[in-house]
């Protein structure tokens, strides 16, 4: 999570250093006691949106599935490589264990087989 204090009157731009993550930008207008008026923009990576951490109990390791949790957000290999700072290889390699261990060959596949594996297991708890 980054903040950044902007102070008006300013005029800024910004160039962006990589458009590889996707990034969620919020902003709120704040005065302080001296009347200063300031913007506060919080830029925020997107979070995984799913939670395949019930996958263990097959052998899907720890980091197979943080990274299986990317793909409901549709991110490339590139992008979680970038979300979890590891190399893009090792995203592919992880991805393919995992999509062995669910019976899957292609990414789709994989995201399916994930989401109906732990839509059983849960079932199967209670």
């Amino acid at each position: 999570m980054l903040l950044h204090l902007i102070e008006y009157p300013k005029t800024w731009s910004f160039q962006p250093v990589t458009t590889l993550v996707n990034v969620q930008v919020t902003g709120t207008a704040v005065r302080s006691k001296t009347g200063q008026l300031s913007l506060v923009i919080k830029l925020s990576t997107h979070e995984p949106s799913e939670d395949f951490s019930i996958l263990s109990s097959i052998g899907i390791t720890q980091r197979e599935i943080e990274e299986l949790e990317y793909l409901p957000l549709g991110y490339s290999n590139q992008q979680i490589a970038l979300a979890m700072d590891i190399k893009e290889i090792t995203v592919k390699k992880h991805l393919r264990n995992a999509g062995r261990k669910l019976d899957a060959s292609v990414r789709t596949e994989l995201l399916y087989n994930a989401m109906v594996k732990k839509k059983s297991l849960t079932i199967e708890m209670f």
